[in-house]
């Protein structure tokens, strides 16, 4: 039987009846791929959560998991879950910075690299990734790169917030203040750089600290609730009485007016 391209196939493929006998006994249920979102990730247009139906709230649920494991140092484990999680959406930048963590824990600078990198592609606002890349291409004598890095991951937290920033400012002090010394030698440059950390209480292994832990992604901060609209006082303006007006005294001598105090008309005079 020849096998169909991709875009030949028009309907579910129905699996053999000894499986769907068997998964019934165990209580499961197959349930085979649509075939628009078969296609639709083949062609790179959905990811492999999507095809799977693992929404993101669940994902950052198994981040949580691999970002305790981190914290325990089981790196296998940490590793695992987070290669898992790349897989099933390869454009999660917190993904493969906790993995660039990772692997800067174990040492291998060059895989620590490349997943900051490839975080940094995907998102090149994050402070943290850009501290400890920084980092690591200090330990390169990537002096123009580091520096780069380092003043990117200040621009991105002003206020100076994160441990990672506090260390970027420490690296960049410590450059300045020794530039002569850096030009001659790249290697001080980095000695100099891991006796800055140890003032700051921390070292260059320790760098996978600054990832944060994955709760602020998991649900959407809610938005501030407005603050109830006060009823405007009311203006109460003191109403003056009108001073009244004393009545007119009628000169002495004068004639009171034939029409005074009521609306008729005067009598005609009698010929």
């Amino acid at each position: 039987m020849a096998e169909k391209s991709l875009s030949e196939i028009t309907e579910p493929p129905k699996p053999p009846p000894e499986d769907v006998e068997r998964a019934k006994k165990e209580g499961a249920k197959i349930v085979a791929y649509d075939p628009d979102q078969l296609r639709a990730f083949a062609e790179g247009r959905i990811t492999l959560g999507e095809l799977e139906g693992v929404s993101k709230g669940s994902q950052y649920q198994m981040a949580k998991v691999g970002y305790e494991f981190l914290n325990e140092g089981k790196l296998d484990q940490a590793r695992s879950v987070f290669e898992g999680l790349v897989a099933l959406d390869p454009y999660d930048a917190y993904f493969h910075s906790v993995l660039g963590a990772i692997a800067h824990r174990r040492n291998a600078l060059e895989d620590a690299e490349r997943h900051y990198s490839r975080a940094l592609e995907i998102n090149p606002f994050f402070a943290a990734t850009f501290a400890n890349r920084g980092e690591i291409r200090l330990a390169f004598g990537k002096l123009e790169d580091a520096i780069s890095d380092l003043l990117s991951a200040l621009k991105h937290d002003p206020e100076i917030k994160d441990p990672a920033t506090q260390r970027a400012r420490a690296l960049l002090n410590t450059i300045r203040g020794q530039a002569e010394a850096v030009q001659k030698d790249p290697g001080k440059a980095m000695q100099a750089a891991e006796k800055a950390l140890e003032v700051e209480g921390r070292d260059l292994s320790e760098s996978e600290k600054a990832i944060p832990e994955p709760l602020a992604a998991e649900q959407p901060a809610p938005p501030p609730k407005a603050a109830p609209k006060k009823a405007a006082p009311k203006k109460v303006e003191a109403q003056k009485a009108a001073p009244k007006k004393a009545p007119e005294k009628p000169a002495t001598g004068a004639k009171k007016s034939a029409s005074a105090g009521t609306n008729r008309r005067p009598a005609p005079k009698k010929k």
